[in-house]
């Protein structure tokens, strides 16, 4: 004979509740994961792709944004301008005033660069001191013109830092395209 009380709970709800909690903390689990895993997907692509002093483009994601530019070209039958920028005396600022202050200069010329640039424009900081840009859809004398607004920026701009001399920028001009 079995005698159940009614006040007392049946064993089989206290493993119920247990079973639910433990699937519960694997779903969870397994989401927190899921997610730990594309942010940091998300994290290195975005290294890959994104300059960390500048926060411009790579060199590999430009090039890979530069053959697109020049296959959209050929395609629709328009020109281009592929802009190699350096800059001048950038090795005197390293020198002179120490890396932070070098640092701190590729941050105010890419900011510059950023303001002379479209938003269908690709720009980079290659490495060191020096930048490209791709202008699609750009005429050759639009992309001198853009040459000499951006030299003229670079030239024009005063550093944060009272004590760092202004510098200046070379720039060579490459256009592709049917016109050439």
């Amino acid at each position: 004979l079995v005698v159940r009380d009614p006040n007392r709970p049946d064993g089989s709800l206290p493993i119920l509740f247990g079973a639910a909690g433990l699937a519960l903390a694997a779903v969870l689990g397994s989401l927190i994961w899921v997610w730990s895993r594309e942010e940091r997907m998300r994290m290195l692509q975005r290294e890959a792709d994104e300059d960390s002093l500048s926060g411009l483009r790579t060199r590999r994601r430009f090039e890979e944004e530069v053959r697109a530019a020049m296959a959209r070209s050929s395609r629709d039958g328009t020109t281009g301008a592929l802009l190699m920028l350096d800059l001048d005396r950038f090795k005197n600022v390293n020198d002179s005033y120490g890396h932070l202050a070098g640092d701190k200069l590729i941050k105010e010329v890419a900011a510059v660069l950023r303001k002379r640039t479209r938003e269908g424009d690709a720009l980079a900081r290659l490495g060191g001191d020096e930048f490209a840009i791709a202008l699609p859809s750009c005429r050759p004398d639009e992309a001198n013109v853009v040459a000499e607004a951006i030299v003229t920026a670079i030239r024009e701009h005063r550093p944060a830092n009272p004590e760092v001399e202004p510098v200046t920028a070379s720039v060579g001009v490459a256009n592709f395209g049917i016109d050439q």
